[in-house]
């Protein structure tokens, strides 16, 4: 558990600096196309991160 602390504590770190450098008005500024394109990356990425878990099947520990 304590192996992968630091590492943790680096991803919510990135986590947390893309979440403040981040400026909803950017959002407001792309064309219904990209905006659309955003959407789906982002609904894509969601749904790996939820189906895929690093715990579970024959590799988890």
């Amino acid at each position: 558990m304590t192996d992968s602390a630091p590492h943790d504590r680096a991803s919510f770190g990135e986590l947390v600096r893309n979440l403040l450098t981040w400026r909803p008005a950017e959002a407001e500024q792309l064309t219904p196309e990209q905006q659309r394109e955003r959407e789906q990356r982002q609904r894509a990425t969601e749904t790996l991160t939820y189906c895929v878990k690093p715990d579970s099947g024959p590799h988890g520990r």
